[in-house]
């Protein structure tokens, strides 16, 4: 499993093209609510770097094989997360508030975390695009709701585009410098890992079943 495991990983560090689209498509998925954490994209361009960085360690399948470098990681994996970013919070501002209070969004949206969002958007004015940057789990609806409900466009971009890219190119980097420890953490605990990715799936399927069955809450707005 572990030589099959790191087989895989060295091979799509040859593969930018593709791991760049992947990445970018699960940003804009994860960024309209689907729980995969985008911090296992960052880890994952992170440790791909480092790997196509050691040749010596790592082979290329050929000579001068294209290989994934940090500096387009960076770069791809920082833009895509504010471009995604940006389309959730333009859906909220063109659509308005009436996005908030449809039964779509009350369905996929808990109440609860929507009176909490309301709530830290009251009290944190116009730096609440940035606290929901690097809060998992109310990226989507806290954008969603930055956008209908009043936050400017130019507040967004600047406070969403500042996090992003303060944030998530150094998280890129440091794990590419390191990522010889990386790697031996995740061979440690690959077993461990394969089973969090099997409950992740679980809970895809289970959470997409309730989103599906669950009755919409009136919203007291």
């Amino acid at each position: 499993m572990e030589t099959f495991f790191f087989e895989w990983m060295q091979h799509y560090a040859y593969e930018p093209v593709v791991v760049y689209c992947a990445v970018v498509l699960v940003m804009l998925l994860s960024s309209f609510g689907l729980p995969i954490p985008e911090e296992i994209s960052i880890i994952g361009l992170g440790v791909l770097s480092y790997i196509g960085s050691r040749p010596d360690l790592y082979p290329p399948p050929y000579p001068n094989a294209p290989h994934i470098d940090v500096l387009p990681a960076m770069l791809v994996c920082a833009l895509s997360i504010f471009a995604t970013d940006f389309v959730v919070y333009s859906l909220g501002r063109y659509f308005g508030k009436g996005v908030v209070s449809s039964p779509w969004f009350l369905k996929l949206v808990p109440k609860k975390r929507v009176i909490t969002i309301k709530a830290w958007m009251k009290k944190w004015g116009n730096i609440v695009p940035g606290l929901f940057r690097l809060i998992p789990g109310v990226r989507f609806p806290g954008h969603l709701m930055c956008g209908a409900l009043g936050v400017t466009r130019k507040t967004f971009l600047c406070v969403d585009g500042l996090v992003v890219m303060l944030v998530v190119p150094m998280q890129i980097y440091f794990i590419s410098i390191y990522g010889e420890e990386v790697i031996q953490i995740l061979k440690k605990f690959q077993l461990i890992l394969g089973l969090l990715c099997v409950l992740i799936f679980a809970y895809l399927i289970w959470n997409s079943y309730k989103i599906i069955t669950r009755k919409p809450l009136k919203s007291n707005t």
